[in-house]
């Protein structure tokens, strides 16, 4: 078995797959939606393109419950070799405040981003990479639609990428 490598990377027990390392190439190229099974490993090709864009700024990763987030903040802190962050509703807006501009990874729900934009707390212009989990959500109202247009609007160095299992049974749903 061929094991994953990259300097960040501080625990070398992943498999390098193929088809990951293929999607998280086309992702480093230009903002995707990843759809994939549950258990494909989107996750970890979130990782892969987490990896890649280290150097060039900030990293938000969003999953649309705290339980989500913490795995995925727990995932992140076993491989990833930097500081990483994890904000949920429990962590006061004035606690989080000074790590918005000083961490390199946040892992957030995406109600505490929103309210921490409309409340002037964080800007995500120095944000190379946002990643939203379960991107079948972004529709109407929900919060990922209003920091996808803010990263857009903001974002020196913009790159982001929806993952997701299920994108919807109507074309409607997906666009």
């Amino acid at each position: 078995m061929k094991t994953l490598t990259h300097p960040f990377l501080k625990d070398k027990n992943l498999e390098d797959r193929q088809y990951q390392s293929n999607i998280a190439k086309a992702c480093l190229e230009q903002s995707t939606l990843v759809i994939l099974p549950t258990g494909m490993g989107k996750t970890v090709i979130a990782l892969r393109v987490i990896l890649e864009r280290l150097e060039k700024g900030q990293i938000l990763l969003m999953a649309p419950t705290k339980p989500l987030a913490e795995q995925h903040f727990e995932f992140f802190e076993k491989f990833i070799d930097t500081e990483a962050k994890l904000f949920t509703g429990a962590i006061s807006p004035e606690q989080r405040k000074p790590f918005w501009a000083s961490t390199k990874i946040i892992v957030s729900t995406p109600q505490v981003v929103s309210k921490d934009i409309e409340n002037g707390r964080v800007q995500l212009d120095n944000f190379s990479l946002v990643i939203f989990d379960e991107a079948h959500r972004a529709v109407g109202n929900y919060a990922y639609v209003l920091i996808g247009h803010h990263y857009n609007d903001v974002a020196n160095n913009h790159l982001s990428v929806g993952m997701t299992a299920w994108p919807g049974s109507s074309i409607t749903e997906i666009i």
